[in-house]
């Protein structure tokens, strides 16, 4: 929800639980937070809060632009392993918009 969220995962057979995480400051903040980051195959799993008004949110990766899952002031976005390692950005900008498509926020994700 707009407050936090809460991931369970399996990788490798191995099943983890990360506990409500509530650093979200304010649902109406338009910074988006990354609040979890886990390697898995393929890349890296990104997930965090957005604006509570936010439908949408595009990240821009060297490779190109990759549409994130978004529900309920929450996002989820895979980043292939082919734009992490030596020589690629460690922070990625992204663009958040609304249901009409007007931009929230276009800025780093933190």
């Amino acid at each position: 929800n707009e407050h936090g969220f809460a991931s369970c995962s399996q990788v490798g057979g191995q099943t983890t639980f990360d506990g409500y995480r509530a650093l979200r400051a304010a649902a109406d903040d338009p910074n988006p937070a990354s609040i979890v980051t886990m390697e898995v195959p393929g890349g890296l799993a990104v997930a965090g809060t957005v604006h509570q008004n936010c439908v949408r949110m595009q990240v821009m990766l060297p490779s190109g632009t990759v549409e994130a899952d978004v529900a309920n002031a929450t996002f989820a976005v895979l980043i292939p392993s082919s734009d992490l390692g030596p020589g690629k950005p460690k922070t990625y900008n992204v663009k958040l918009f609304s249901a009409d498509n007007v931009p929230i926020y276009e800025g780093p994700l933190d």
